[in-house]
This record gives structure tokens, sequence and C-alpha cells, in this order.
């Protein structure tokens, strides 16, 4: 299975938000290893310093500025590949 996962927020600035984000991709990756997790953010290299670089993650950079895009029409353009 591939999971598509918004992960705008990695990389930003560090607080809670990122904190329990990673921690919770981390154990359901360790829960699905034979999932592919597809990470699409700004912050490639923090989003790789979080998750790795395994054979299940796979990164894609969007850096929108406009939230509503990226949910309305950046996110499901690239659910559609």
């Amino acid at each position: 299975m591939k999971i598509l996962i918004d992960a705008h927020k990695i990389g930003e600035k560090h607080e809670g938000t990122s904190t329990h984000l990673i921690g919770l991709y981390r154990a359901l990756m360790g829960l699905k290893p034979d999932w592919v997790f597809v990470f699409v953010g700004p912050f490639k290299a923090a989003m790789q310093e979080a998750f790795g670089t395994g054979d299940n993650c796979q990164y894609i950079t969007l850096s929108t500025p406009n939230k509503f895009r990226r949910l309305l029409w950046d996110l499901p353009q690239l659910m559609r590949r």
C-alpha cells in the first residue's frame, strides 16, 4: 500500500506539532514496513532526517504558499499519480 502524507510542518521550526507527527509516522512505519510512505513538504532534507532514506520512503518537495491550493489542488493531483 502507498500512503501520501502532507508533511508541510516537518522542518518549519521544531515545535510540539512536528515532534508529535514524526513520532506517529515513525511508529506507523515500524508497524507497516511493507507500505510505501510518500512524504510531501517544502523541506526535503528535514523530512529525510526525520524518516530516513529506506526503501519504503519517498519524498516530494512541494512549496505552495497557499494552504488552500495545497489541500484542494496540489495534494489531490499528487494522489492521482
